[in-house]
């Protein structure tokens, strides 16, 4: 909700990034649609809240870039995330 009322909030955005990452936990490919599942969700989360769709662009990367170790528990919950970043355009 935050997030969402963050970027409603600031009419200067010109692209919002979802990041979606996973833990190593699963095949390579499985962590790809799942983090790609995850970033589907924020994106049409914050569309139903009405942030435009059009300046969303997601990217699911799986496992290829991991936040924390991954042989701990908590390095491996932290690896399963999504990011959003906001691009401000400046006057």
């Amino acid at each position: 909700d935050a997030a969402a009322d963050y970027l409603l909030k600031h009419n200067n955005i010109q692209r919002i990034l979802v990041e979606g990452n996973a833990d190593y936990i699963g095949t390579e490919s499985y962590n790809y649609r799942l983090s790609n599942h995850r970033t589907q969700m924020v994106l049409n989360y914050l569309t139903l809240r009405g942030v435009d769709p059009n300046l969303i662009v997601i990217n699911g990367r799986g496992e290829s870039d991991p936040v924390d170790q991954n042989w701990t528990h908590a390095g491996r919950k932290r690896n399963r995330n999504v990011a959003i970043y906001a691009v401000h355009w400046q006057r």
